[in-house]
């Protein structure tokens, strides 16, 4: 997942900043699908990991990374679609 996340990061998001401002928010999202990874990471570390704290955080990541990926499905697919067509 980090590895996708600095794709985007790197590649396809800028190419699709300057006509595109408002999928920002995306960045933004995936920094703190990082900080939920970390948390449940640090959680899942403890040897006296409660399995409800580990279920929360698994539930709060699962809620964070199906809203981004809606997002993206509404917003970068007919951004890269446009910039396909523009550019070709």
């Amino acid at each position: 997942m980090e590895h996708h996340h600095h794709a985007e990061d790197d590649g396809t998001f800028p190419l699709l900043d300057e006509a595109n401002p408002e999928l920002a928010g995306l960045r933004a999202e995936h920094e703190a699908i990082a900080a939920l990874l970390d948390r449940l990471r640090t959680v899942v570390a403890d040897e006296g990991a409660d399995a409800g704290a580990v279920a929360e955080q698994v539930g709060q990541l699962t809620r964070q990374l199906e809203a981004h990926l809606d997002h993206e499905e509404r917003e970068i697919i007919p951004a890269l679609s446009s910039l396909g067509a523009a550019r070709a």
